[in-house]
């Protein structure tokens, strides 16, 4: 695919799931209508069932209450959808973006430059700029560490060089997986001590 392709697919998306997005946003609200209708129409049934047949209470409740439930599940299923969709849409922008050298959105690593490291302040690796903002796409501080520390070392292993390339190659043709992997680094709200936490209890 050409650079131009490339960028139409990224803008076509971003229009395609903000579409998706915004159809979801009105059932949504919708939904959640019916759901409080649904809830005032149980309370009332059951406030009808004390005062002339406390025979059918039991069923009322229980059925009103699995409904309920359900009612929720599906509202939290659409919720996570739009999670979805929202992360969706920021990725198809930024990297529209990015197709015009605008890389502003990403971070830049600046926390990482070290002026006495051998090679990675002259090549300005790191900060406004830098290489790592051009291929930062890491969505956890894991990632962020272990990219910065893959390009401030000096791979000497041609079978290990020969291996990241491969894998570069291979990841480059799932578009679609790559973005979905993405999104699940996105929407998870990681703390700076989850993972020394989980070191510390697995240890």
């Amino acid at each position: 695919m050409t650079q131009e392709e490339i960028k139409l697919k990224y803008n076509q998306l971003e229009k395609e799931y903000s579409a998706e997005r915004d159809v979801l946003i009105t059932k949504i609200k919708k939904y959640g209508l019916f759901r409080i209708l649904f809830f005032l129409a149980w309370i009332v049934a059951i406030f009808i069932c004390t005062s002339y047949s406390w025979a059918v209470l039991g069923p009322v409740l229980v059925g009103g209450a699995i409904a309920f439930a359900i009612l929720i599940r599906i509202h939290s299923r659409f919720h996570k959808r739009k999670e979805v969709l929202d992360q969706l849409v920021k990725i198809n922008n930024q990297e529209g973006k990015s197709m015009d050298w605008d890389f502003s959105d990403y971070e830049d690593g600046s926390e990482y430059v070290k002026e006495d490291h051998l090679f990675s302040y002259d090549l300005d690796l790191f900060g406004q700029g830098g290489l790592f903002q051009y291929i930062n796409r890491s969505a956890t501080t894991t990632g962020k560490d272990r990219l910065a520390a893959d390009l401030s070392f000096i791979e000497k292993s041609k079978s290990k060089i020969v291996n990241n390339q491969d894998a570069i190659k291979e990841l480059a043709s799932l578009f679609e997986w790559r973005q979905n992997f993405r999104v699940k680094g996105m929407m998870v709200e990681e703390q700076s001590d989850d993972i020394p936490g989980l070191k510390n209890w697995i240890y």
